[in-house]
């Protein structure tokens, strides 16, 4: 029987900022053997959108690219009603896995590349109507597949 491992970004209200140049703490998986695992806090980094003007491709950018900053447990700022998430995740297994991931927002917008590094979108949340969503309705979930050693950088714009 196949598996297929969800993670799990909860959108979350209150964390506080420090400041990174540098991509999110990779999130390695060496086997399909869970079923569920929440992306802790430590392996994503977040960028406020206070306006709701900026996009994929600006995000993936100088200037904007470089003010993705870490988050701890004990930090204590609200997120913006739109906000950006970027985290990196990297097959360590010897095999093809087959991953889904999730959000709880209202509207989460996922962009996820293929092992050709071309970016693709995919849109859910508890606030898209059932004939837009896109991936496991349900469950508000996407599924991708990463290839065996493959790192792949996943970007998700949540609006609360």
């Amino acid at each position: 029987m196949k598996k297929e491992f969800l993670l799990v970004l909860l959108t979350v209200t209150s964390f506080v900022q420090i400041n990174a140049q540098t991509l999110p703490r990779q999130y390695v998986i060496t086997a399909d053997t869970d079923t569920k695992q929440l992306l802790q806090n430590n392996y994503w980094q977040v960028l406020q959108d206070e306006n709701d003007k900026f996009n994929i491709d600006d995000v993936q950018r100088e200037p904007l690219a470089n003010q993705f900053a870490n988050f701890t447990k004990d930090s204590k700022e609200d997120f913006a009603k739109t906000t950006w998430f970027r985290f990196n995740i990297k097959n360590s297994a010897s095999k093809i896995l087959k991953l889904s991931i999730t959000s709880d927002a209202a509207v989460t917008d996922f962009y996820i590349p293929d092992g050709n590094g071309v970016m693709h979108h995919f849109t859910t949340g508890t606030k898209i109507p059932w004939r837009k969503k896109n991936g496991f309705k349900k469950d508000n979930a996407i599924p991708f597949e990463i290839k065996p050693e493959e790192q792949i950088l996943i970007f998700a714009k949540t609006i609360v």
